[in-house]
């Protein structure tokens, strides 16, 4: 697992470990937003120093692991107002925000809850032909960017040694983040990933 699914990182967390510089420090806020690879953030936040960590889902078993793993602050997004209770969080808006779900509406949201100078990562792959909406002036008078994220811009022979390390030290227990399935059960770990039940599948091909 540690190969092929962990090594996803929005630049600035753990910089050192990138393709590219870091524009500001991950000490601050940072939000995680829905999809079922969100709690894995919200570890990963915590170890890079981040002092608040909110994250934002639909289902409640990963909010809850969430708070587990070092959010702060929890959004059920099936509630009205997600945008509104993250700047009663965080006043002048998130320093990053990491995008999961791909979805538009979400996208437009995380560009809107960036503090000056901010940074949102969109990692999720939307279906073609999908379009955010975004308003350029937001993003031109605050400093603010949205940056499409592949495989975290991880140099994967840095980035995955600290992950291990991270994980000796208690820090990134991605154990509890994944289920395994033996292959013939391919299509209950598709139906329970599809379902929310659990975050990273993986099967065991014998």
């Amino acid at each position: 697992p540690s190969r092929v699914n962990w090594h996803s990182m929005p630049k600035g967390l753990l910089s050192s470990t990138t393709a590219r510089p870091a524009r500001r420090s991950g000490s601050g806020s940072m939000a995680g937003e829905g999809g079922k690879i969100t709690d894995r953030w919200q570890a990963l936040a915590r170890a890079a120093g981040a002092t608040t960590i909110i994250g934002v889902d639909v289902v409640p078993s990963r909010l809850a692991l969430a708070s587990e793993l070092g959010a702060t602050h929890v959004i059920d997004a099936r509630e009205p107002g997600v945008r509104e209770r993250i700047a009663a969080i965080t006043g002048p808006g998130v320093d990053h925000v990491v995008e999961t779900t791909g979805r538009p509406e979400m996208g437009a949201l995380a560009a809107e809850v960036l503090a000056p100078l901010g940074a949102a990562a969109l990692i999720a792959l939307a279906k073609p032909g999908v379009k955010i909406p975004l308003d350029p002036s937001q993003l031109l008078v605050g400093g603010r960017s949205v940056q499409g994220v592949v495989q975290g811009d991880a140099v994967p022979q840095l980035f995955i040694p600290r992950l291990l390390q991270m994980y000796r030290a208690g820090l990134f227990p991605f154990d509890r983040l994944v289920r395994f399935y033996d292959f013939d059960q391919i299509n209950r770990a598709v139906a329970d990933f599809q379902g929310g039940s659990v975050i990273k599948p993986v099967l065991r091909i014998a």
